[in-house]
């Protein structure tokens, strides 16, 4: 505090008198950690807005970057302010375990907490979906402070992420028994929860008990509800769903119209999907890949491959960048028409544009030489996933298998061959691939084939048929298989 003294409006003297506060108090035995404040370096603020703006935008390492010059400049008091900045980075980023560890170094340099503190910590953990943490620290929350509205619905959220409704619902009637009436971000959590497990009748049950807790919904709950049954494919009832949004006096976004142009993609109506696309240009909505790719997706699922070949350059000349996910959608559609070298071309394609091919593109590509029956060009797929350091799935080997089945004449030493290298790479195959496998082979055949993999039928609490490999020292299921 700074008292000026003097005549004529200028000061003589300044004294200086320690604040009274508490937060400026130190507490009784806890010396600062860094020496004397005096002598501070100029030039914190400057660090201290950098860190900002990293951490809004999620950017962890460079706010931990940034922390370390402006740790050393701040004075001590400021200590608290640092380290919830980089909390802050981390509940952007989601990154629920550097939030730990920065939690962690906090007590360590003893370091008073406050409500922000675990209000970042929750956020870092409901971003990541990671359920238990944010319940973690929301107990932790709550044995030094009053829990607030905001921390729990927080918790909804990671249950939404991680796809948990029930546990959405449980938190939405904790916040009632705590004497705490949620609000419009606790439902929309709910319904986004609700959405996302694929729930669009209970979601809609929880919209209406928003709006008999008289909460007025925001776009993003209309989004909510639109999404829940875009998933389910019920084009009627979103687009119902959107008319009620209009209604509200809230129009229509990106992420509504590419809710609806999803649900007709799911539906099997490419032509809506393309009537939606249109109206959302005429809104003025700026179009991203995502959007285009829904069309292409609507278009290759009902396998009209030249159509989604078309809304790919009209993507292009748009000069809008497809994403790994549009080219997936063309290799899928000639996959699914048994043209192995055009899905191979747009696989060729995808790597020209430099986008890595990931595992739906791999196994697009051998369900392609599985219509259209080369079994040698399938297994020589399988070894390139390996080169390409994509792991191959029980998905990936049965399509292989298909492809040995579908052959003329049928290849059943290569189909065994394949069936035993997956077994070799800890993958167990299900119960259709079993039935399938030992019907080709026969049974005979199949049973010794199962007894040189060491392969059993499995336990009472498995479904019954398949077969899980066993150890081959032990006699016990592999460590990986339980994992």
């Amino acid at each position: 505090e700074v008292e000026e003294t003097g005549g004529e409006g200028r000061p003589e003297r300044i004294q200086m008198r320690p604040l009274l506060g508490r937060q400026h108090r130190r507490r009784p035995g806890r010396a600062c950690l860094r020496g004397s404040c005096t002598g501070v370096e100029m030039g914190w603020l400057e660090r201290l807005d950098a860190m900002n703006e990293e951490a809004a935008r999620g950017r962890v390492r460079e706010v931990e970057v940034a922390f370390a010059g402006a740790h050393r400049a701040a004075p001590c008091s400021k200590g608290r302010l640092l380290f919830n900045t980089v909390l802050k980075g981390c509940a952007n980023g989601g990154d629920v375990w550097r939030a730990a560890a920065w939690y962690q170094r906090m007590r360590r340099e003893r370091i008073d907490v406050n409500r922000k503190t675990f209000g970042k910590l929750i956020q870092a953990a409901s971003k990541a979906g990671h359920v238990e943490w944010a319940e973690h620290w929301l107990r932790a929350f709550s044995e030094e402070f009053t829990v607030d509205l905001v921390a729990m619905t927080a918790v909804v959220g990671a249950c939404a992420r991680a796809r948990r409704p029930g546990e959405a619902v449980a938190w939405l009637g904790s916040m009632y028994t705590a004497g705490l009436a949620p609000d419009r971000f606790a439902f929309t959590s709910v319904i986004d929860a609700l959405a996302r497990a694929g729930s669009p009748n209970q979601a809609a049950h929880y919209f209406g008990l928003m709006l008999s807790a008289r909460v007025t919904p925001d776009g993003r709950s209309y989004n909510a509800i639109i999404n829940a049954f875009a998933q389910a494919g019920n084009i009627d009832l979103a687009v119902g769903w959107s008319s009620a949004m209009e209604a509200a006096a809230h129009p229509l976004d990106l992420m509504s119209y590419s809710s609806i142009i999803h649900a007709c993609a799911r539906g099997g109506r490419p032509d809506a999907a393309s009537l939606w696309f249109a109206r959302m240009q005429r809104a003025g909505i700026a179009v991203d890949a995502r959007a285009y790719t829904q069309v292409i997706d609507a278009y290759a699922k009902a396998h009209e491959s030249d159509s989604a070949v078309a809304w790919y350059h009209r993507m292009v000349n748009a000069c809008v960048g497809a994403s790994a996910h549009s080219y997936n959608c063309l290799i899928n559609a000639y996959s699914k028409a048994g043209e192995a070298d055009k899905a191979l071309g747009w696989f060729a394609r995808m790597e020209v544009s430099r986008l890595l091919p990931d595992l739906v593109s791999h196994n697009s590509v051998i369900d392609a030489y599985a219509k259209a029956r080369k079994p040698e060009h399938a297994a020589e797929w399988l070894s390139r996933m390996r080169e390409r350091q994509s792991v191959p799935t029980v998905a990936s080997y049965s399509s292989a298998i298909s492809a040995c089945l579908r052959a003329l004449p049928p290849q059943y030493d290569l189909a065994e061959e394949i069936f035993s290298r997956m077994v070799s790479d800890s993958l167990h195959p299900d119960e259709g691939l079993v039935r399938v496998v030992s019907s080709a082979l026969g049974q005979r055949r199949f049973g010794a084939l199962r007894s040189r993999l060491r392969l059993t039928p499995r336990g009472s609490g498995g479904r019954p048929g398949s077969t899980v490999p066993r150890c081959r020292t032990f006699g016990k299921v592999a460590a990986s298989q339980k994992k």
